[in-house]
C-alpha cells in the first residue's frame, strides 16, 4: 500500500503514527466498532476474523510483518465501521496511523483509493462465499449430532422405560450443537435452567394436580402461568437463561411427567446431552465451555512511551 507514496507523504504519516504493542491473544479492535485508524504490522502477526450469526468466529486471514489492516473502514463512502475483528497471534508491534492523516493521503492519491476499494470489494465477496459454506457445514453438523445424541437418549428411554427423552430436550440439543458458544447453550445454563423449570413446574403441579386427570379450570391455568413466569424470572435473576427450560416447566406443571423419580431422570437426561455436547463439540474444534460461557478476549493496551522511543530510535538507525 505504501510503495506508491512519495517520501514526503511517508514522512508525514511517520510523524503522526504511533507504535503500539499487544500481547498474544489480545483483541486489537472488534467488528462493528468505529474505525479511527489503520495499522501496519511491524513485528509479529495478527489474525483477522469475523463473527457469524451463531456467535462463532470465522478466521478470514492471518497477516505478518509489513501487512496493512483496518484501512477499509477509513475509506470515503464506507460506513466507517470495522467489518472484522483483529487479534494478536503473538506478542505484536503495530504502527498506528490516525484516520485524518490516512484520508489526507487518499485525497491526494486517487489511484491508491481505487486500489483499496477494489481490494475491499473482493474481501466482501470472499467473506460471503465463506459464510455460505460455513452455514452448510453447520447444517450437516447439526443433523448428524442431533440425530446421534437424541437417538442415544431415545434408546435409553426404551431400555429403562423412563423419560430420558422429552420435548424441550430437542430445543436444548439445537442450542448445544447450532449455537454452542452462546451463553444460553453453556452447560451451566442448560443444567441450571432445566433444574429451575422442573422445580417450578413441580411446585405448580402440587397445587393443582395433573392436567391429564383434572379439569382445566382457573386453578390449573393460574398454576401453569405462575410456573412459567417463575422459571423465567429465576433464570434471569440467577443469570442462567436457557429458553427450552420454559417448556420443561410447562411439561411438568401440566402433569405430562409428574412422578418425582422421573423428574430426576429429566435432569439426568439433560446432563447426558450436555456431556455429549462437550465431547462432540470439543473433538470437532468448537470452543464449547466445560461450565460457563466462553470468555471474551480483552482489548490490548497501548505501548508505553519508552517502547515507542526505543522503536523510533531503532527505525532511524
Amino acid at each position: 500500500m505504501f510503495s506508491d507514496l512519495e517520501a514526503s507523504e511517508l514522512r508525514a504519516l511517520a510523524d503522526v503514527a504511533q507504535i503500539v504493542q499487544f500481547p498474544a491473544s489480545a483483541l486489537i479492535f472488534r467488528e462493528g466498532e468505529a474505525g479511527d485508524c489503520a495499522y501496519v504490522v511491524v513485528r509479529g502477526s495478527v489474525q483477522v476474523f469475523a463473527t457469524d450469526r451463531n456467535g462463532d468466529e470465522v478466521v478470514l486471514a492471518q497477516l505478518k510483518e509489513l501487512s496493512h489492516v483496518g484501512e477499509q473502514s477509513l475509506l470515503p463512502g464506507r460506513s466507517g465501521r470495522r467489518n472484522a475483528s483483529l487479534r494478536a497471534c503473538e506478542d505484536t508491534t503495530l504502527l498506528r496511523i490516525p484516520k485524518a492523516e490516512f484520508q489526507k493521503v487518499l485525497t491526494q492519491r486517487h489511484t491508491l483509493k481505487d486500489l483499496l476499494s477494489q481490494t475491499g470489494q473482493q474481501q466482501v465477496r470472499a467473506n460471503m462465499i465463506r459464510t455460505a459454506r460455513l452455514a452448510r457445514m453447520w447444517a450437516l453438523f447439526m443433523f448428524i449430532n442431533g440425530f446421534i445424541s437424541i437417538g442415544i437418549l431415545c434408546g435409553l428411554a426404551m431400555v429403562f422405560q423412563t423419560p430420558f427423552i422429552f420435548p424441550s430436550l430437542g430445543a436444548t440439543a439445537f442450542l448445544l450443537f447450532f449455537t454452542p458458544t452462546t451463553p444460553a447453550a453453556s452447560p451451566r445454563n442448560a443444567l441450571c435452567g432445566h433444574a429451575i423449570g422442573i422445580a417450578c413446574g413441580y411446585a405448580a403441579l402440587q397445587d393443582a394436580g395433573p392436567a391429564i386427570v383434572t379439569a382445566l379450570g382457573w386453578t390449573r391455568v393460574l398454576a401453569t402461568a405462575i410456573s412459567l413466569a417463575t422459571t423465567g424470572a429465576l433464570m434471569i435473576l440467577l443469570n442462567v437463561p436457557h429458553p427450552p427450560a420454559g417448556a420443561t416447566a410447562l411439561i411438568v406443571s401440566l402433569g405430562v411427567i409428574s412422578r418425582p423419580a422421573y423428574l430426576v431422570v429429566l435432569e439426568v437426561a439433560v446432563g447426558l446431552l450436555v456431556g455429549q455436547a462437550i465431547i462432540i463439540n470439543r473433538l470437532t474444534g468448537v470452543r464449547y465451555p466445560f461450565w460457563a460461557s466462553v470468555p471474551t478476549p480483552e482489548i490490548g493496551a497501548l505501548a508505553s512511551r519508552g517502547a515507542l522511543q526505543r522503536f523510533t530510535r531503532h527505525s532511524v538507525d
